[in-house]
C-alpha cells in the first residue's frame, strides 16, 4: 500500500451518483492524492467536462473518462 503522495500511480474515484463524490469532492481529493491518473466512475448524468476543467493546471494529473453506452 502507498504511504506518500509520490508512490500513488492510479485511482478510482466515485462521482455524480448516490452515495459517491461530487466533481469538486473528485478534484480536491485527486489534488491531495495527486494520482498520475484519475478514472472516475459511476458518472451516471454527472457533466464530467466540470472535474476536467477543475483539475486544470494540476500537474501531472491524466483524467481518463470512458464513455459508457
Amino acid at each position: 500500500m502507498p504511504t506518500t503522495r509520490q508512490e500513488i500511480q492510479d485511482t478510482v474515484s466515485g462521482i455524480g451518483n448516490s452515495y459517491t463524490m461530487t466533481p469538486e469532492m473528485v478534484a480536491d481529493a485527486a489534488k491531495a492524492f495527486n494520482p498520475k491518473i484519475l478514472y472516475p466512475y459511476h458518472t451516471g448524468e454527472t457533466d464530467t467536462s466540470k472535474l476536467v476543467s477543475l483539475l486544470k493546471g494540476s500537474t501531472g494529473i491524466e483524467v481518463r473518462i470512458h464513455k459508457m453506452k
